[in-house]
């Protein structure tokens, strides 16, 4: 958290408190950034639909010419080849691990964000993912810069259920409770 708090302090008005610095969230702020994709990475549910154009068979499977194909993303962004091997895991820093982290673990993998197929791809790109990304980073700057959040001691933390039938995001697998306090303002 303290890695957070300095990477988006700077984009806070210091008398006020209000975000005045949406570029510096969006250029500056790696960490919070990465784990922005993490979170896409990790719970996308997000299918990509084609048509197919001619008859085909792959994998003993035919394919007619017009019918429609739909590719869940999340086979994508769970392959240990792409995400490493740690790939069952959230990490917060996957998106910007270094070349120096990266030779003295070779199974892990830094992929970059264009792997992500959260907001799908091609013809049916989400042409709303850059006001998602702006919205959603604000909106989490704006808490963690107002609020400290700690998970209420036992509590375990959740993870992406797929027990329900979902497109686009997957629900948590519970609740969990948390702690919110109102931070002190710096004014530095």
């Amino acid at each position: 958290m303290a890695k957070i708090h300095a990477e988006i302090h700077p984009a806070f008005d210091k008398s006020t408190g209000k975000l005045t610095n949406l570029s510096h969230l969006l250029n500056n702020c790696p960490l919070l950034n990465s784990i922005y994709h993490e979170v896409l990475r990790y719970t996308s549910a997000a299918v990509g639909i084609r048509q197919v154009e001619e008859d085909t068979i792959l994998g003993g499977y035919t394919f007619i010419e017009g019918a429609i194909v739909m590719m869940p993303v999340r086979p994508n962004h769970f392959d240990p080849n792409v995400f490493g091997d740690d790939v069952d895991d959230f990490v917060p820093e996957r998106f910007i691990r270094t070349e120096e982290e990266l030779s003295r673990s070779p199974g892990l993998k830094n992929p970059g964000t264009k792997v992500l197929k959260a907001f799908g791809g091609g013809t049916t790109l989400c042409p709303g993912r850059h006001f998602a990304a702006n919205e959603i980073l604000s909106s989490v700057a704006g808490i963690l810069q107002r609020f400290d959040l700690d998970v209420v001691e036992g509590e375990k933390i959740a993870v992406p259920s797929s027990k329900e039938p979902t497109v686009g995001t997957y629900l948590a697998d519970h609740d969990v409770k948390i702690r919110m306090r109102v931070r002190e303002r710096t004014r530095d």
